[in-house]
């Protein structure tokens, strides 16, 4: 199964839903970007992920033995930048993250008794070519100090589909992706599994994900 596919297909249903809708819940943590979480950047696999820099999505979902977790954001949030490298060293920088989401084992730890394994991988490089502007990209305060390049956003995507022989031991994993992207500050983390959805908030000091029980 797609990895992208399975979790979007069932984010799809939660986003939906009357818990998530237009309700700007965050689980009793406020954080003030400045920006209309409710804008729409019109891609469907993408659905409720907004571009402010510092700010990741995670979404997750588990069915029956297979794990599928997606991990969105700003191309910033993961080289530093969201234009065409221009020099060696970015050129570097966009090669190492590619690098290291195509290989999930350094960002999440999954517990052992899981017994996990990876069957497929997914990285969507970020489209510099199409980065398109904000109306108004003027009037967004994102709080960060970034350079905008006159509005122009590019973000970068990861999925991964695990095969679990114990998906009941998945009571909690471990997120490290502030640890190898230190520009990543904050991620959204939507979950769906059998006993129910949830959405969490993680932080470099708070990088525990919780499966709902």
């Amino acid at each position: 199964m797609h990895a992208s596919g399975l979790v979007s297909g069932l984010l799809g249903l939660v986003i939906a839903s009357a818990a998530w809708a237009g309700s700007g819940h965050r689980d009793g943590h406020q954080h003030d970007h400045g920006h209309d979480h409710g804008h729409d950047h019109g891609d469907e696999r993408r659905q409720g992920q907004v571009h402010v820099h510092g700010l990741s999505t995670l979404n997750l979902v588990l069915e029956g033995r297979e794990l599928a977790v997606e991990l969105i954001g700003p191309a910033n949030n993961f080289i530093g930048f969201e234009h065409q490298p221009r020099t060696d060293e970015q050129r570097a920088l966009l090669d190492q993250a590619l690098a290291r989401l195509a290989d999930p084992a350094t960002l999440i730890e999954l517990p052992a008794a899981a017994a996990c394994t990876l069957s497929q991988a997914e990285v969507i490089p970020p489209d510099f070519d199409a980065a398109h502007g904000h109306a108004g990209a003027d009037e967004h305060q994102h709080g960060h100090g970034h350079d905008h390049e006159n509005g122009v956003h590019s973000d970068l995507a990861a999925s991964w589909l695990f095969e679990c022989t114990t998906p009941a031991q998945l009571a909690s994993l471990q997120v490290h992706v502030f640890r190898h992207f230190p520009l990543t500050e904050e991620i959204q983390a939507n979950l769906i599994t059998p006993e129910g959805q949830t959405r969490q908030v993680l932080t470099a000091e708070r990088s525990t994900l919780r499966l709902p029980r």
